[in-house]
C-alpha cells in the first residue's frame, strides 16, 4: 500500500459553528480501503471549552493525552485506520475506519475507565466509499486553498522570512466564455490587479478562456 502519513489542520464551519479539523491527508490517494468499510467515531464532550466551542489551552494537554493513549491502546490489537478528529460545538470527535466494531468497543471502553470525567459516546455506520473522510472531513476547495496558503507562509517563516516585504501573487482563472472573462475583469478593475496574459485554448475543455492576473 503506497501510503505515507500527512497530518494537517484547518478551520471550518460545521452546523454554522466554528470547527477545527485535524486529519491525515495521506489516505487521499488510496482510500477507500476495501476491508475497512465501517466508519467509527468517538464523541468526547469537552469539560472546559472556549466560548466558541473549540478546545481551550487549559484542556488541550489532557485531550492530547487521551488521544495518544487511545491510539496506543488500539495499536496492534485490531485492524483500523485513524483518519482525523473534529473539534466543534464543545465536543471532540475521533474518526476511524474499521473492519468490525466488536473488539474496538471493548478496547475503547476499557481505556476510558480512567477518564471518568469524560462521558463518551460511540457510533458507527457502513461507509465503504469513505464518504465521511472525503465528503465531511476533507476540506472544500476554498478551505484547501487556505490550508495550502498557510503552508506556504509557514515555510517562508521557517526560512527566516519576516513576511514584511510586499510580493506579487499570481492567479489563473478559467471561464466558459470571453464575455464571462470580461465581466470578471470589470468587477476587479479597481482592486489593484494587473493582467499578465489572456488566452483561449480548446484543449482546456469547457473552461477554455484563461486569465492570468497578479
Amino acid at each position: 500500500m503506497d501510503y505515507q502519513e500527512k497530518w494537517d489542520f484547518y478551520f471550518c464551519k460545521v452546523d454554522n459553528e466554528k470547527g477545527s479539523i485535524y486529519m491525515d491527508f495521506g489516505f487521499k490517494d488510496i482510500a477507500p480501503i476495501e476491508n475497512l468499510s465501517l466508519a467509527y467515531w468517538i464523541t468526547l464532550p469537552l469539560i472546559n471549552p472556549r466560548p466558541d466551542g473549540l478546545s481551550s489551552s487549559e484542556e488541550s494537554e489532557k485531550l492530547f493525552e487521551i488521544e495518544d493513549g487511545l491510539l496506543e491502546a488500539l495499536s496492534d490489537k485490531i485492524n483500523y485506520r485513524y483518519v482525523g478528529r473534529l473539534t466543534n460545538h464543545s465536543k471532540r470527535f475521533f474518526y476511524f475506519y474499521v473492519s468490525d466494531t466488536v473488539l474496538i468497543d471493548k478496547l475503547v471502553s476499557d481505556y476510558m475507565i480512567k477518564y471518568q470525567d469524560y462521558n463518551i459516546e460511540i457510533d458507527f455506520k457502513e461507509d465503504k466509499d469513505w464518504k465521511i473522510y472525503f465528503d465531511f472531513l476533507f476540506p472544500s476547495p476554498k478551505e484547501y486553498q487556505s490550508l495550502m496558503n498557510r503552508l506556504v507562509i509557514d515555510n517562508l517563516e521557517k526560512k527566516g522570512d519576516k513576511l514584511t516585504k510586499s510580493r506579487e501573487v499570481d492567479h489563473w482563472v478559467y471561464f466558459k466564455t470571453d464575455k464571462d472573462r470580461k465581466l470578471f475583469l470589470d468587477k476587479i478593475e479597481s482592486d489593484g490587479f494587473t493582467v499578465v496574459d489572456k488566452r483561449h485554448d480548446k484543449e482546456w475543455g469547457e473552461y477554455s478562456y484563461c486569465l492570468h492576473i497578479k
